[in-house]
């Protein structure tokens, strides 16, 4: 990783004072510069994971397979009773004296439904795929959200393998630095083995961090029920954290947020189950007509009547009053959702605020004049001013810094997703490069 003529400077620096180290080098600073990312050509974009998992994911396809279920529902609500073929003989005998008793009757008969029963079942039924085109929204906004979670997490571990890949550099340069003092006789045999030990430890952070994103990049393409290891790499970096939306309007969007809209709608159809239970109550009579012979074929003629059940026992109370009592839990459930996600975006809201207080503070005060003190350090380093020990825990104190940013962008990212996914809006905010 060190250039040829870093390592002649250094070997060189053996004879120079214990207290003094080599001259400052590109190889060792290279550490304050900004951390950033790239991606390779086969690379997707957000927008490509999100095409696809809004087409291809299993939650969504379940979902969207109910409205059909519920369009079902209308047809049968549509249909009207089947009629009904009586055919009655009852012959006692042939030729003989029972014969004059025989009787035989063929008639139809159609229950006529009253009270508006068919036109309320499929208002009801109707309002049953309103709450199913809602339920629809409400998946969609919780798998986009899920998928940019997953996407957040590839690119949190690509910045996260980039530092542990500056750490080893940082590591190795602090072993070349232990190796000229021993060489020189400063320092004995086991600071160097000291060095080797942490050198080791940063290569193994090195793989971990590559396994990481491996495992990252292996189960992103489950979020659209593809195969593993389709996905070899993915465009973007972390957005920078930003103030969040004005709060007032983030709670008037809260009404039209897909929780809420499903809430609404469901109280939709629990009043339309009422107004079916009611119906209900008013009972049904059925038409008779037919042909009816009796004493053989000597007597007989046409049969025309109609049958009605007596409400001696108001049977429909009960499916009256469940349907109530559901039509009350369905607005408190509404009332319930509304106040679950103002809560969530009153949190959100004020998570982004201090998120972005904290970067703004980190990015504009303290990582400058962290890598101010980094540089500072190394020269009086080269002037032998300081010690190896001094020159490691600035380095340290430096890549701790950038790994708290990637932290906060992180943090930053997933409660934008979080808001996101409390209003129904898909993430987008997964930009391409880069910003200064």
């Amino acid at each position: 990783m060190f250039t040829r003529t870093f390592l002649a400077a250094a070997l060189a620096a053996v004879s120079i004072p214990a207290h003094a180290g080599p001259a400052p080098s590109a190889d060792a600073r290279f550490i304050d510069e900004p951390l950033t990312i790239h991606a390779g050509p086969e690379a997707l974009s957000w927008e490509d994971v999100r095409q696809r998992v809004l087409t291809g994911s299993p939650s969504t396809r379940v979902a969207a397979s109910g409205i059909a279920v519920a369009a079902a529902d209308i047809t049968g609500a549509s249909l009207v009773p089947n009629p009904e073929l009586l055919v009655e003989l009852d012959e006692g005998g042939i030729g003989g004296p029972l014969y004059q008793s025989s009787v035989a009757k063929v008639a139809l008969s159609q229950t006529i439904r009253t009270g508006g029963k068919r036109s309320r079942a499929r208002e009801a039924a109707q309002r049953g795929v309103r709450v199913a085109e809602a339920s629809l929204g409400v998946e969609t906004a919780r798998t986009a959200a899920h998928a940019a979670r997953a996407c957040v997490e590839v690119i949190e571990r690509k910045y996260l393998l980039r530092l542990a890949e500056r750490t080893l550099a940082l590591t190795r340069w602090d072993r070349e630095l232990t190796l000229l003092r021993v060489k020189g006789g400063d320092l004995g045999e086991s600071a160097l083995h000291r060095m080797d030990a942490r050198v080791h430890l940063a290569e193994a952070a090195v793989d971990r961090a590559a396994g990481s994103l491996a495992e990252a990049l292996a189960v992103l393409p489950l979020e659209w029920d593809g195969d593993p290891g389709e996905v070899t790499d993915l465009r973007g970096v972390l957005p920078l954290p930003a103030p969040p939306p004005d709060l007032p309007d983030l709670l008037e969007a809260v009404r039209q947020a897909p929780d809420i809209t499903l809430a609404a709608r469901r109280i939709d159809r629990s009043e339309a189950a009422g107004a079916v239970a009611r119906a209900a109550a008013t009972p049904d009579f059925t038409l008779e007509a037919g042909y009816v012979t009796t004493g053989g074929l000597r007597d007989h003629g046409w049969l025309l009547g109609f049958s009605v059940p007596l409400p001696a026992f108001d049977r429909a109370q009960g499916e009256i009053a469940g349907a109530a009592a559901r039509l009350r839990r369905s607005r408190l459930e509404r009332a319930a959702v509304l106040a679950g996600v103002r809560a969530r975006v009153l949190r959100a809201h004020a998570h982004l605020l201090a998120l972005h207080r904290e970067w703004a503070h980190l990015r504009e005060a303290v990582l400058p004049a962290s890598r101010l003190a980094w540089r500072a350090v190394h020269d009086a380093f080269a002037r032998g001013e300081l010690t190896l020990l001094d020159v490691s825990a600035s380095g340290v104190e430096l890549l701790a810094l950038q790994e708290r940013e990637i932290r906060l962008r992180v943090e930053h990212a997933h409660t934008r997703i979080t808001l996101d996914e409390a209003l129904g809006r898909i993430p987008d905010f997964l930009v391409v490069e880069e910003t200064p």
